[in-house]
């Protein structure tokens, strides 16, 4: 590989998108996503990407089918098949907490089975 970008020849463009790639994707997978409970609010974060969400504004709390895409006006910050589903009165967003009991416990909600 190192050879590789050092030669000024056209694979040495390749050749630093897969080290840029094989560099990103541990990084990636170790970050993981995160879950915050503040003042009311659960912010949601997953690398660059952040979403803040007020918990008296959540209208619904669902379970998404194991292995449905999710629905596109829906923002994925869950790496696992096992989504949530969280609707707000302004958008939805999908969560796929570890422990999805004390999850729900802090959100102070249950899953809605309707």
């Amino acid at each position: 590989m190192i050879l590789l970008l050092m030669t000024s020849s056209r694979h040495s463009l390749i050749a630093t998108a897969v080290l840029i790639l094989a560099v990103a994707m541990p990084i990636w997978l170790l970050a993981g996503t995160t879950y915050r409970f503040r003042n009311g609010t659960l912010t949601v974060s997953k690398l660059f990407r952040r979403k803040h969400i007020d918990l008296a504004d959540i209208t619904a709390i669902k379970p998404w089918p194991r292995w449905s895409y999710p629905i596109e006006d829906g923002e994925d910050f869950a790496l696992s098949s096992k989504r949530i589903l969280i609707k707000h009165a302004e958008f939805r967003i999908f969560v796929s907490p570890r422990d999805e009991e004390n999850f729900l416990a802090a959100l102070g909600r249950q899953i809605d089975t309707k």
